[in-house]
């Protein structure tokens, strides 16, 4: 088909429209099968399908079990489809985190004249997570939504949902880690080199007695953050190249007995790296209350940039994502995918976070 800026599926639409109107398919007739539309205009199987459900809304065609798609006449005005859709589906999309992404998304997507369905996979527990997760994944594929713009909340395996999806030609990008045994297009953050970067920043302020704080659960961006933290404090020749590892469980009491230990007269370490931003402002919440200094007697640093990171107090220093780049990037990814201007193999955009210094961190006092 010609190049337009037209999505491949309305393309589609707008010649099979050109062919009944001009009368060469004819009315009451039938338009041919699915595969030999794909074979004659060179189309995915996913944009054909979504071309035929546009001429169908138009009022051109009618869907009959088991014959196909039934030409009804000429159309007096010719009506355009309906906007394609593409899928996002991620956790935080209403908060910090979510928001520039999908703002992101939905720009470059509606310059295209796209529309975006938005899925929240957000839930209480790492379970609810996945669980959403999974519906929305399944509506997304019961929807035949030919594009999707997708944030883990782990890395998989994959489904037989993803697989299906695959077959069908979704154009699928996932966000900042990939999914186990499916093979798409990816936006990555490199989180080794954020990790390295919160190490060196600590140890140039003069701290050497160093803990990392983690959550109870550990993802892939947390172990390559804890990966990068370990190679600059082993390049710097500080004491132990992997720093000691305190877990900020849920229970009560255990947390209370790291708390007064962080918190004590003697504290046994200058500066604490917490892997994600919400766990930071923990910390430096239950720190503050056990009457813990922060930053002179203790710094604390994290990652992500949450919003709650700009109004506890002490300011968080904290590594910044760049969301809304995330966001554009993988837009465009799913429009060459769709539009067909690459066919190639799967592609992986890396790209750099920024440390952003606040005041929870500062030059160790005699450092």
């Amino acid at each position: 088909m010609p190049s337009s800026r037209l999505p491949l599926y309305e393309q589609l639409a707008q010649r099979l429209r050109e062919e009944i109107a001009a009368g060469r398919l004819a009315e009451c007739e039938y338009l041919p099968s699915e595969r030999e539309l794909t074979t004659e205009y060179d189309a995915s199987r996913t944009t054909v399908r979504m071309a035929l459900q546009a001429l169908q809304r138009a009022g051109f065609i009618c869907s009959e079990d088991r014959r196909g798609h039934r030409i009804l006449g000429r159309a007096t005005e010719a009506q355009s489809p309906a906007i394609c859709p593409v899928a996002l589906i991620m956790p935080d999309l209403y908060t910090g985190l979510g928001r520039p992404v999908a703002a992101a998304v939905h720009a470059v997507l509606s310059e295209a004249g796209l529309d975006l369905i938005a899925y929240d996979t957000s839930g209480p527990t790492l379970a609810a997570m996945i669980s959403r997760e999974r519906e929305a994944l399944a509506a997304v594929h019961t929807k035949r939504i030919p594009g999707l713009v997708w944030w883990p909340n782990t890395a998989g395996p994959a489904s037989d949902v993803m697989h299906q999806m695959l077959a069908d030609q979704v154009a699928i990008v996932t966000l900042d880690h990939p999914i186990r045994g499916l093979n798409t297009e990816h936006v990555a953050i490199d989180h080794v080199a954020a990790g390295a970067v919160v190490a060196e920043h600590l140890l140039d302020e003069g701290h050497r007695s160093i803990a990392l704080v983690a959550p109870p659960f550990l993802n892939a961006p947390m172990l390559q953050r804890q990966s990068g933290i370990a190679i600059a404090m082993g390049k710097s020749g500080a004491p132990g190249d992997i720093p000691d590892v305190l877990r900020w469980n849920s229970d009560v009491v255990e947390r209370a007995q790291v708390v007064a230990r962080l918190a004590g007269p003697e504290p046994p370490y200058t500066a604490l790296i917490c892997l994600c931003d919400w766990l930071a402002v923990e910390v430096v919440l239950a720190l503050r209350d056990a009457g813990a200094d922060i930053p002179n007697g203790v710094a604390v640093v994290g990652f992500d940039a949450a919003h709650e990171a700009e109004i506890i107090r002490p300011t968080l220093t904290t590594v910044v994502q760049p969301l809304t780049a995330i966001g554009s990037t993988a837009a465009h990814m799913v429009l060459d995918r769709l539009e067909r201007r690459v066919t190639g193999p799967c592609r992986t955009v890396t790209l750099p976070s920024e440390l952003r210094v606040r005041g929870s961190s500062l030059p160790l006092t005699g450092g």
